[in-house]
């Protein structure tokens, strides 16, 4: 069977429980790279396409509504902690990767805004615990150590994941530098702590 036939057997094998819009994702990657709204089902096969640009294996999930919460989790000599949440407010499109390149289309808050968490009536003090635990959580069941990054999305009710990112970005932009300056640290110090201690154990 070819490749255009294949795609064309894949809106049938999802069945009548998944309806749209749909998120269609790589398996592996960052950046947001291949990422695609899919609001329709001939727009299905082009994103499939899209996604297997970047790798063999790609996720097909309901498109979520919310908002996008990325928190760091951190470790060090007292234990696992996570920093300050930081928002991401996307004004135009979804946060794909050329949204992020975009400085006019994308927002970062850190700390999240209570306002943004306190959709639906949601208290935002409990819902900032909510994603602060579920990363906790997310982070210790996927056995991490020293740094990652979990995102979520918060829809007024529930805290979903939508992805772990054990190598996160560390440029001036990304997400978890911004979270260890608003925790009150520098970058520096950090990298270099995480450093030392992957030294001292030997990787």
């Amino acid at each position: 069977m070819g490749a255009a036939a294949a795609l064309d057997l894949v809106p049938e094998r999802l069945g009548g429980g998944v309806g749209f819009p749909l998120a269609v994702k790589p398996v592996h990657g960052g950046s947001a790279m291949g990422l695609s709204k899919v609001d329709s089902a001939d727009q299905l096969g082009p994103a499939l396409l899209g996604a297997l640009g970047f790798d063999d294996s790609v996720i097909i999930q309901q498109w979520v509504d919310g908002v996008e919460v990325s928190v760091t989790v951190l470790s060090d000599a007292d234990g696992e902690k996570t920093l300050p949440p930081v928002e991401i407010s996307v004004t135009k499109g979804i946060y794909d990767t050329d949204a992020r390149l975009d400085p006019e289309r994308i927002q970062h808050f850190c700390p999240v805004r209570p306002e943004s968490l306190a959709a639906l009536g949601a208290d935002p003090a409990a819902a900032r615990e909510a994603l602060e635990r579920a990363a906790l959580e997310v982070y210790t069941a996927y056995g991490c150590r020293d740094l990652a990054r979990i995102d979520f999305i918060w829809d007024g009710l529930h805290v979903m994941v939508m992805g772990l990112k054990t190598f996160p970005g560390l440029t001036e932009t990304s997400l978890v530098p911004m979270a260890i300056e608003a925790a009150g640290y520098a970058v520096e110090d950090v990298l270099s702590q995480l450093v030392e201690g992957a030294l001292k154990r030997g990787n």
